[in-house]
């Protein structure tokens, strides 16, 4: 049961333990890590979406940004490998 109630199982690549003196909560630094996981993933769309100052590269041209739908499609169709996991 305990296995069943663990929040790391929800997670492809679990949040690793940290082997310090330090006081933390599993749960906290599940939060934190989500957090910068999905900000890395949110900044990742937004440059491809070209509100980054994407480079003058012909490709990132080419991606129709109209709706994120759009953006995936257009991306995978010019080679560009992206998941999005949750939103």
């Amino acid at each position: 049961m305990d296995k069943l109630n663990d929040i790391t199982q929800l997670y492809n690549n679990p949040p690793k333990d940290v082997k310090h003196n330090i006081v933390n909560h599993r749960f906290t630094d599940m939060m934190l890590q989500t957090k910068t996981v999905a900000t890395e993933a949110l900044d990742k769309l937004a440059y491809l979406a070209g509100i980054k100052n994407a480079p003058a590269d012909d490709k990132y041209l080419k991606l129709n940004t109209t709706s994120l739908d759009a953006l995936l499609k257009s991306a995978k169709s010019l080679g560009y490998d992206i998941e999005v996991v949750s939103l």
